[in-house]
């Protein structure tokens, strides 16, 4: 799950909780066990990071500078649809143009590390 789509459902559980205080005595019973379980699936849901997959494959596509959904997988021996998955997600971070018909994509990271500030030294 997205940051956006759990910051969504949190506003919704507010929202749900808020309405629950305006119900009268005899139906809050049943709102509130309502509430309670979609509390419970928010609170469980995972806030998408990346995986130590996605790394090693950032860290391959910058060292090579070529990135390909087949390359990927043939490099880190995944199926084709994780390695799909995970060039999607790189495209979808910045770390990889959109494909240009059968070419590989241009590799937009450089020599930098990926997710983390390089500070010059003193």
């Amino acid at each position: 799950m997205t940051p956006k789509a759990l910051r969504q459902r949190v506003q919704f559980l507010d929202t749900l909780t808020g309405l629950l205080h305006e119900l009268p005595e005899a139906e809050r019973d049943a709102a509130t066990i309502l509430v309670a379980w979609a509390a419970r699936s928010i609170a469980s849901a995972k806030v998408d990071a990346p995986t130590a997959v996605y790394l090693r494959a950032v860290d391959l596509v910058r060292k090579e500078g070529r990135c390909s959904v087949s390359w990927v997988q043939r490099k880190l021996a995944l199926g084709y649809c994780e390695a799909a998955r995970i060039v999607a997600e790189m495209e979808a971070r910045g770390v990889v143009r959109p494909a240009d018909g059968a070419k590989d994509r241009e590799v937009l990271v450089g020599q930098q590390r990926h997710g983390r500030r390089q500070y010059p030294r003193a």
